[in-house]
């Protein structure tokens, strides 16, 4: 539309070269050179930017962004993506653009060329999400391009508006007041760890001091119960023993003091005593085996002492007496062992047949009253009859096989007695 627009008026010929030259020159405007910046401070130079948007469906937003990036890292910034943990400061962009309105549309190749005014505004948010720094810029262009010049006006405004340099200064100072109190604080901890490492120290030598004092205290101690128990021990009466019990001290000894100063002697005196003990526990362990009553015994355990006397000294002095006491012995004591037996069994068979009498009265009871009955009514069941009968001979030959075995064991019986629950 421009170039047709151009194209009538030169034929018309009411342009001029001025006006040409005019609208040529402003072909270019749209910005001029900054000044020349000066250098960053180290403070902003080291203070990690975060550029961020919460504008999504604009045209414009991407190439608004990388162009706003690629300028500050150009500019000396520290541009860093949010998740590499070294933000200081958030950059938040948010881009707005509206089609321009003209009454001249310039046509190039049959197609209208639209432009869009673009708004661009930076909000520099610190830390704490308060605002450092607050700019806008405006441009012209065509759709989804960014300006270049808008991108370095935004730069050079926030290098010459100085905001953010004092920002980085404040956060560098309270970064190395925060390092100063940190260094500080560890220097302290140390101090303090130091001292209590010397503490520590001392007193575990201390403590070693006295565990050593007390370990001489003991040994003197120890030295001192060793005699002691050692003289209590009668070590000349277990060499001459004239009592089973006679090595009994000497044996305490050993077992409480299996490292003591006097062991080999205490072993020496029981190594002398020992045949002595032996024949006397023999002696006693024979006169305390009952042999009398083995030899005419009346219950099963009476040639108890003297099997236990063969068991313990196999090789005793009287263990041939005590064999042939029990050889002749045998017999009898075989005997009681099955009467015993059969009185343990007896005891069971008395509860059954207690319980047989019982059945075997209540049969005949039921067959008196069957008897009964048929008298009266002048006729005779005699299913019900064959079945009492049949109950009263079985329990009459059960009751009789239980009282004979209960006689076989040599048990006298008494329903009376033998037959009533306890109270």
């Amino acid at each position: 539309m421009m170039k047709n627009y151009l194209e009538n008026r030169k034929g018309q010929g009411v342009i001029s070269s001025t006006l040409l030259l005019a609208i040529i020159g402003c072909c270019g405007c749209g910005g001029g050179e900054t000044r020349r910046d000066r250098p960053l401070s180290p403070e902003v130079g080291k203070l990690g930017i975060v550029l961020t948007t919460d504008t999504t469906n604009d045209p414009f937003v991407r190439p608004v962004m990388e162009t706003l990036s690629r300028h500050f890292v150009d500019a000396g910034y520290l541009i860093v993506h949010q998740e590499a943990g070294r933000a200081q400061v958030v950059g938040s962009v948010s881009v707005t653009s509206r089609q321009e309105e003209s009454i001249l549309q310039i046509s190039l190749n049959g197609q209208q060329s639209v432009s869009y005014d673009v708004t661009v505004q930076l909000t520099i948010f610190g830390r704490n999400r308060e605002i450092v720094d607050q700019l806008q810029e405006s441009f012209s262009a065509k759709y989804g391009r960014a300006d270049e010049g808008a991108a370095r006006r935004i730069v050079s405004q926030v290098r010459t508006g100085r905001r953010l340099d004092v920002y980085a200064k404040k956060v560098a100072s309270a970064d190395a007041e925060r390092i100063r109190r940190d260094a500080l604080d560890r220097e302290r901890r140390q101090q303090r760890e130091a001292k209590a490492r010397e503490e520590e120290e001392h007193r575990q030598a201390e403590a070693r001091e006295a565990e050593r004092l007390r370990q001489e205290a003991i040994l003197v101690a120890e030295g001192k119960a060793d005699d002691s128990d050692w003289n209590a021990s009668s070590a000349d009466g277990c060499r001459g023993a004239v009592v089973t019990t006679s090595c009994d001290g000497v044996v305490a000894y050993v077992k409480k003091r299996p490292e003591g100063k006097h062991v080999t002697e205490a072993r020496e005196a029981f190594k002398e005593g020992a045949p002595r003990i032996a024949r006397l526990t023999d002696d006693k362990d024979w006169k305390e085996a009952s042999v009398e009553r083995c030899q005419h015994p009346s219950t099963r355990g009476d040639c108890d002492g003297v099997r236990g006397y063969v068991e313990k000294h196999p090789e005793g002095a009287h263990v041939t007496k005590a064999r042939s006491t029990l050889l002749s012995s045998s017999a009898t004591i075989e005997s009681l062992q099955r009467k015993a037996i059969l009185r343990a069994e007896a005891s069971q068979t008395i509860e059954q047949l207690c319980q047989s009498l019982d059945q075997l009265e209540n049969v005949e009871q039921a067959e008196k009253r069957q008897h009964r009955v048929d008298v009266e009514s002048g006729t005779v069941n005699l299913y019900e009859r064959r079945n009492v009968t049949a109950a009263r001979v079985y329990l009459q030959d059960r009751t009789k096989q239980l009282s004979d075995k209960v006689a076989r064991a040599g048990v006298q019986f008494n329903r009376k007695r033998d037959c009533t629950a306890d109270e």
